[in-house]
């Protein structure tokens, strides 16, 4: 681990939402929480299984940009950038679901869309703050 005390306080923060996010997202579907909406319900196996995929997809890379952020890696906030912009996605539609309580309509995905977008511009802007401090280590010749 890398991330020491003299590292800001926002910066851990978001280190931590990350990590627990993601293996919360992981955890998700064997708590026994999960969609139940009948439109979803009723769809094929496959489209199941790819809506799945792409929660756990997007969960295993919270999970990395977290670990990357921790150790400093210089690829973290490029991750964590890419893994908050599909997140915004993929969380704005099952939010507005939720909150319909089925199909939403245009009004209700496109202001979930907006909160989203915002919460994790603010995410992404304390990781860009910081981005000095993931810097590419190159080697010195021998």
């Amino acid at each position: 681990m890398t991330i020491d005390r003299k590292s800001p306080l926002a910066l851990k923060a978001v280190l931590g939402y990350l990590l627990v996010i993601g293996v919360l997202q992981l955890a998700w579907p064997f708590l026994g929480f999960g969609t139940d909406h009948p439109d979803f319900e009723a769809r094929s196996a496959s489209y199941k299984a790819g809506a799945y995929f792409m929660q756990a997809l997007i969960a295993a890379g919270y999970v990395a940009a977290a670990i990357g952020l921790l150790q400093r890696r210089f690829w973290a906030p490029s991750l964590t950038y890419l893994v908050l912009a599909l997140s915004a996605l993929s969380s704005a539609k099952g939010f507005s679901w939720g909150f319909a309580g089925g199909r939403p309509t245009r009004e209700i995905y496109l202001s979930s869309l907006v909160l989203f977008l915002a919460w994790h511009a603010v995410l992404g802007s304390v990781v860009f703050r910081n981005r000095m401090l993931f810097k590419r280590s190159i080697p010195t010749g021998a």
